[in-house]
This record gives structure tokens, C-alpha cells and sequence, in this order.
């Protein structure tokens, strides 16, 4: 099991005890709305954790998908993926609820992402996409 602590959070790999707090943060529309999936349904959700523990056996591992907790709480999710082993680029996304934003959450866990992927992968170059109307 992967995990990383910060400051406030930890990271650690999903479980399907994450399934409650996981689909409360995934079906909520303002904190999907400008992703291309969602807000998911019960069966997403649990499709979902079951695809990202199944990434967690996968030799050699190129997908991370972790919990953001906050005092043993999670308050959403984030992900790490390697999409070139060969020019060692990586990619980055992460998603909160909304009681956490505006707090620096985000910004924390993207840091430590960041920080994994170069440190812990060797990653030449580390990049994330986000939609321009999401401010």
C-alpha cells in the first residue's frame, strides 16, 4: 500500500471502505462539473474503486489512485499516472469536496503528488489538466 503524508493530509491507496465518502465527493455536481465524467452513480462508484484497487496489483504499477484524508477523514481523491515510461512523464489530478475548498487542500496534496512522481518515479517532466472555466 502507497502512502504519503503531508503537512495536514495523508494519501493512501483507495479501499471499498472508501466507498461512502468516495461517492458522496464523485456524485456531487459542483464538485464534478467540469470534469469529463460524473456526478456518478452508486454502480460508477463502485466500478471505479473497484478498477483503482485492481491498479494497485498491476506490475509494474503506472496508476495511483489514493484517498485524501484529513484526520483519518476522506475528503476526496487524487490520482498520479504514469503515461510514458520511455520519456518518464507523468500526470496529475485530484478532486475534493466541497466543505474543503479554498483552504489549501488541493494545493497540498497536488505538492506531494508532484514531489512523488519526480522523487519516487524519476519523472522528467509531470503534468495536469484542468478545465479554463473552472476557477
Amino acid at each position: 500500500m502507497v502512502t504519503i503524508e503531508t503537512h495536514q493530509l495523508v494519501l493512501r491507496d483507495l479501499t471499498h471502505d472508501d466507498f461512502e465518502s468516495m461517492h458522496e465527493v464523485t456524485s456531487n455536481l459542483n464538485v464534478v462539473r467540469y470534469m469529463t465524467w460524473g456526478p456518478n452513480t452508486e454502480d460508477d462508484t463502485r466500478r471505479f474503486l473497484q478498477y483503482a484497487i485492481q491498479t494497485q496489483i498491476v506490475k509494474p504499477r503506472s496508476v495511483y489512485q489514493f484517498a485524501i484524508t484529513l484526520n483519518w477523514i476522506c475528503i476526496g481523491g487524487c490520482d498520479f499516472n504514469i503515461n510514458s515510461s520511455e520519456h518518464k512523464e507523468g500526470e496529475i489530478g485530484y478532486l475534493l469536496d466541497e466543505p474543503y475548498w479554498g483552504k489549501g487542500y488541493a494545493t497540498e496534496a497536488a505538492k506531494a503528488l508532484i514531489r512523488y512522481g519526480f522523487e519516487a518515479h524519476g519523472m522528467h517532466r509531470i503534468i495536469a489538466k484542468c478545465d479554463a472555466r473552472n476557477e
